[in-house]
């Protein structure tokens, strides 16, 4: 094999590497794609934390220029926990926050008795 044809077949290895890349240039996640996506990321988080589905209520959408941030309160304490799960446009998304209804607020430093 030739030196040329080497370089032909790694250039066509790496563009489909590229291609085949989860987070590849050019890939852009409408809305409905991004509910779905945040829906099963919800049923994964209930399968591991053996939550009730029952416990959040109905999902709050917020659009933002690189994705869009869906968010259900926790109902046992709807003023302080809730879950955020956001959905980037390229088709990364992360869990933003977890239901905790004691949350350490402040430097997390345990309390000093007086």
């Amino acid at each position: 094999m030739t030196t040329t044809a080497k370089f032909m077949l790694a250039a066509a290895i790496l563009l489909v590497a590229i291609w085949q890349w989860p987070g590849h240039i050019g890939r852009n996640l409408d809305k409905p794609a991004a509910e779905a996506r945040a829906g099963a990321m919800l049923q994964t988080w209930l399968a591991h934390s053996g939550e009730q589905s029952a416990h959040f209520g109905k999902p709050v959408a917020v659009d933002y220029p690189d994705g869009w941030e869906f968010s259900w309160i926790y109902l046992p304490c709807p003023a302080t926990a809730r879950l955020r799960i956001f959905i980037y446009r390229d088709g990364r998304a992360n869990y933003g926050e977890s239901p905790d209804c004691h949350p350490v607020r402040g430097f997390g430093m345990a309390p000093q008795k007086v």
